[in-house]
């Protein structure tokens, strides 16, 4: 299971909210910034220019101690 992160915070239309005809019915929901995701998730699969590849990284974001533990 990949996991994706958000590039930003943005509202949507989300794809899973369907009325019961089976359409969608034009709510939306927020992807927050940073958050991560299943890459199958469905709002990854209707909005993938909204997220990247999560990505270990290597070093320290400038200004960072070396104890800071990332979420």
């Amino acid at each position: 299971m990949p996991i994706v992160r958000a590039t930003e915070s943005v509202s949507v239309v989300d794809p899973t909210i369907i009325d019961g005809d089976g359409n969608p019915t034009g709510a939306r929901t927020v992807i927050r910034e940073d958050a991560a995701y299943d890459s199958k998730d469905p709002l990854v699969k209707e909005y993938p220019w909204a997220f990247v590849a999560d990505v270990e990284r290597a070093t320290n974001a400038p200004g960072e101690k070396r104890n800071v533990v990332r979420k």
